[in-house]
């Protein structure tokens, strides 16, 4: 067969706001923190990825915060369903697939993507997340997702 296309990427450090809804209310709450409903009513820019983890009915949903706001970002809302995360820098190795993202095709993916590190002696860390590129209103021949699975520390031999 044709061989599975994978990216190796190093990322910096970031922060996330998380939520544990998935969907259209994991969404909702999100994109409310991020344009202004949070205690210091700061509004955001909107980034790219999304992205999500675990499955649809036990999962969480994060958006990464603009670098502006690193450091310092605004506080959630009392009762708000958004925690603020950092991220260590890190080394994740990502697989890109279009249409639309479902707990199976999801996994799918991430069944290739470990397959193709572990045949090249890469060893990965059990995170993994679906990284979503585009706003929901777009047609599924058309979405841009990746799977992407942090690579463990030492990361084998590539």
């Amino acid at each position: 067969g044709v061989p599975e296309k994978i990216e190796i990427r190093q990322y910096e450090a970031f922060t996330v706001a998380t939520t544990p809804a998935m969907g259209g209310a994991g969404f909702t709450t999100l994109a409310s923190y991020l344009f202004g409903g949070n205690e210091e009513e700061e509004a955001m820019a909107m980034t790219m990825p999304v992205f999500t983890s675990g499955q649809t009915d036990q999962g969480e949903m994060k958006f990464v915060l603009p670098s502006a706001v690193r450091d310092a970002p605004p506080t959630p809302r009392s009762g708000a369903a958004v925690t603020l995360e950092k991220i260590p820098a890190r080394l994740v190795a990502t697989k890109a697939f279009p249409g639309l993202v479902t707990d199976e095709e999801a996994a799918r993916q991430e069944t290739a993507l470990r397959a193709v590190l572990a045949d090249a002696g890469v060893a990965a860390s059990d995170e993994a997340s679906v990284l979503q590129y585009n706003s929901p209103l777009t047609v599924p021949w058309r979405r841009r997702n990746e799977i992407a699975v942090v690579l463990a520390e030492g990361g084998g031999s590539a």
